[in-house]
């Protein structure tokens, strides 16, 4: 297993990779720095893979606390994050752009994105065709969307588990931008957030939501 801490770049600040096909497993990356993006780890390519790793305590000034990608069909399968943080922008976690992104088997707890009009506490995907699916989250928070931000249309959100997590504005759990979002079999409980959308807040056409439980969630405002 490969153990990476404290280190500091301006994007990536374990590992910045370039190309296609890039794997990550099995590794740790704890108390790491970017003054820009990806507190942890960059990646600019198709098809990334990063799988059964831990991502602690990283945090970056503008995009992806822990990782960022840029590109299509990213996989992310079986990691963990804790407290990881953006200071001014999104994904207080992990940031993506491009189509088709699955994130599975994973889990969130603690994560942030800290400024005014910060978007996704664990998680923010800008592309359509997204999927979460059999993960939990708890305790995270951003200004939208304290767990999740999803802007893309065809977001799809299989089993997943949210809780104790907060917006400052809209989407307590989850924000998601697009047309034909679909949130089946989850459970999201004490959520809030102060204006819209205690839970989740949609804006876009043909949303779904089926066989989910809200418990105690909350809006403060609306």
């Amino acid at each position: 297993r490969f153990v990476f801490e404290m280190c500091i770049a301006t994007d990536g600040g374990v590992m910045y990779i370039e190309g296609d096909n890039a794997v990550v497993d099995n590794s740790t990356f704890t108390y790491s720095t970017a003054f820009n993006r990806a507190g942890a780890l960059y990646v600019a390519g198709d098809n990334a893979v990063i799988s059964g790793s831990a991502f602690d305590y990283n945090n970056a000034t503008n995009y992806g606390g822990s990782i960022y990608i840029a590109g299509d069909n990213t996989q992310i399968i079986d990691d963990s994050f804790t407290r990881c943080s953006v200071n001014s922008k999104n994904g207080g976690a992990l940031y993506v752009v491009g189509l088709n992104t699955t994130i599975s088997d994973s889990h969130f707890t603690l994560n942030s994105a800290n400024a005014t009009g910060g978007r996704g506490g664990s998680i923010d995907v800008v592309g359509d065709d997204t999927k979460i699916l059999n993960c939990d989250f708890m305790r995270c928070s951003a200004d939208n969307g304290g767990v999740l931000y999803v802007n893309g249309s065809n977001a799809f959100i299989d089993n997943v588990t949210i809780e104790f997590s907060s917006a400052y504005s809209d989407g307590g759990a989850m924000y998601i931008a697009g047309d034909n979002a679909v949130i089946l079999n989850s459970n999201m409980t004490l959520n809030n957030a102060s204006d819209y959308g205690g839970a989740v807040y949609v804006t876009g056409a043909n949303a779904l939501i089926n066989n989910t439980i809200f418990d105690k969630c909350s809006s403060n405002n609306y």
